[in-house]
């Protein structure tokens, strides 16, 4: 059977609307599902091990993504896709109808591009545990009014590039670096 689906398979797959990757699928690729502008839910089998970089972003109908709950390596919570032990948030489905998010406390790291087109998406927070934020994390939030960074350590590049809405954002003693364009285009 299927073991792995492969980098950018079925990106731009524009009628593909619903994805349910088996147990029996290990690896799923890099931009895997890119670009489907019709995907709305996706499920991720309790046997893969491994999601490559932008396997979801850029589906602009999609507001779910669940794992099977005995996944050894991922988990969701309402559909947000992080790491088992939740200490990575991996991809937050760019149609998730919730204005507001708040990270779990376990979170770490959000991943590069998690939040990117996020587009109901107003209000972000994040906890209390040094949170790393990846590069071009929030882009394209278009609507993304209020972060709260609470003790963020990292600002990747281009974390909240694009971020229209964004107007203010209190930039805690926390934080170690802010990489370049971190900002850009944020005229709120």
């Amino acid at each position: 059977g299927l073991k792995s689906i492969g980098a950018s398979a079925f990106a731009s797959a524009w009628r593909l609307a619903r994805v349910d990757i088996p147990d029996g699928v290990a690896v799923v690729g890099p931009e895997a599902f890119r670009f489907c502008s019709a995907l709305t839910n996706a499920t991720i089998g309790l046997g893969v091990a491994s999601i490559g970089a932008k396997a979801f972003n850029n589906c602009p109908s999609l507001t779910s993504i669940k794992v099977a709950e005995e996944s050894p390596h991922f988990s969701d919570i309402e559909g947000v896709l992080f790491n088992k032990a939740r200490t990575t948030l991996i991809q937050y489905p760019n149609a998730r109808p919730a204005a507001r998010h708040t990270a779990p406390d376990s979170v770490r790291r959000i991943g590069d591009f998690a939040f990117a087109d996020a587009v109901a998406l107003t209000n972000v927070t994040l906890g209390a545990g040094g949170v790393d934020i990846g590069m071009s994390a929030f882009e394209n939030c278009r609507v993304l009014a209020g972060i709260e960074l609470g003790s963020a350590t990292n600002i990747s590049a281009r974390a909240f590039a694009d971020c229209w809405a964004l107007s203010h954002v209190e930039v805690p003693d926390s934080v170690l670096a802010i990489g370049d364009q971190a900002f850009e285009r944020c005229s709120g």
